[in-house]
């Protein structure tokens, strides 16, 4: 849209060429021209009586620009000061006719740190306001602001400010750029933001991987350091920017769960659940969250090898090795040893010996070796076995 402001009072008064533009269908360089001209016109601008020929102040900015243009350029201050003069719109400092813009610039790495910079140039306070759930893009990564920050800065005087973000896609790629804010928002994020600021003590790798299980159901490829069972040569396009222990994952699905959010990719994985289960740092965490007591693990164990997901009914045994080593003992040679058991399982058997971490599985072990002469990949597991074993047995589990 373009106007031209005419007065006629005795004589016409006219504030010649001076052209406004209309936010709602231009760009954001057609905007910064449009308030170049506006304060142009409004600082250094005169216009002429035809009676007199005198030269008249012209208007402020704010008495003559739409609320719309006003609005836009508010925007682009990235917050505004809490007093200001009538030729000061929202951060646009005028010197000499020319447009100064007073704001802030963010640089992050995409991830989990950005950085707010900001110089006041003008002579009132400028507050800057970032919010939880602000999103902020840079071309190619998108991440959301995890805790926000107001900042008020004195005039001529510049300040940096810290924000923890987070991913919002697992295609972000790690790296330092510039970051602008966006206009969009994501709202089935907020129940985890307003967790977050009642609990500033969750680990960064557990509100990651909440964030993109939100944001976009994220499935347990993403974040596993365990292999997963699944076609070879398949892997996550990011595969390793958000791998994170077992036992994070599990807290994931706490945090999930107190927030209301079960239905989840990562929480129908049947393959997380027994890893979490076999892995001595995330076992406790893993009881609790699927409610197992104390007293139902041993039945927990003996489901999952009759009944259990087939994929995984062999990882049964190195649950049983791990956390009732008597049993495994003398359970896992019989198995072994049968070779009407199904393949799969007697190679776990063996391997499951190692996971006791007892001097007795030693010499079980290289009696095997020798016993499975006729069959390289039961003795090759042995083998594997038994080197485990030797370098692990005074650890603790």
């Amino acid at each position: 849209m373009v106007e031209k402001f005419t007065e006629k009072s005795g004589g016409s008064r006219v504030w010649p060429d001076v052209c406004l533009l209309s936010p709602v269908h231009f760009s954001r360089k057609q905007i910064i021209a449009g308030a170049s001209l506006l304060v142009v016109a409004a600082a250094g601008g005169v216009y002429w009586s035809t009676s007199s020929r005198q030269p008249v102040k012209p208007p402020a900015i704010a008495d003559v620009a739409p609320k719309e243009l006003l609005a836009e350029i508010a925007k682009l201050g990235e917050g505004q000061p809490q007093t200001g003069a009538a030729a000061t719109v929202a951060g646009l400092k005028t010197e000499g006719g020319k447009i100064k813009l007073t704001g802030a610039s963010y640089r992050g790495n995409g991830m989990d740190k950005m950085r707010l910079a900001a110089k006041n140039a003008g002579s009132t306070p400028l507050r800057i306001e970032v919010r939880p759930g602000d999103i902020f893009e840079d071309g190619k990564n998108t991440v959301v602001v995890l805790r926000g920050a107001i900042v008020v800065i004195p005039p001529g005087q510049a300040v940096e400010e810290d924000l923890q973000t987070a991913a919002l896609r697992s295609e972000n790629v790690s790296g330092e750029s510039a970051f602008v804010k966006s206009s969009t928002a994501v709202p089935k994020l907020d129940p985890l933001l307003g967790y977050l600021q009642s609990h500033p003590g969750v680990p960064p790798n557990v509100v990651q991987a909440a964030v993109l299980v939100l944001g976009e159901d994220a499935p347990v490829d993403v974040f596993a350091k365990f292999p997963r069972l699944q076609q070879p040569g398949i892997r996550h396009p990011n595969s390793e920017a958000f791998k994170t222990s077992t036992a994070d994952l599990i807290a994931t699905l706490q945090i999930l769960r107190e927030i209301g959010i079960t239905q989840t990719a990562l929480n129908a994985d049947a393959q997380l659940k027994i890893e979490a289960m076999m892995d001595p740092r995330a076992h406790e965490i893993a009881m609790r969250y699927y409610g197992i007591g104390e007293g139902e693990e041993w039945a927990y164990w003996k489901h999952e090898l009759a009944e259990g997901e087939p994929s995984t009914r062999h990882y049964a045994l190195y649950g049983i090795a791990r956390f009732h080593p008597e049993v495994a003992l003398l359970m896992m040679p019989k198995w072994a040893r049968e070779k009407r058991t199904a393949h799969i399982y007697r190679l776990a058997a063996v391997g499951a010996l190692a996971l006791t971490h007892r001097p007795e599985a030693e010499s079980i072990l290289k009696k095997l070796q020798q016993e499975f002469d006729q069959e390289p990949d039961v003795q090759q597991s042995a083998d594997q076995a038994l080197r485990y074993l030797e370098e692990n047995i005074s650890k603790p589990l």
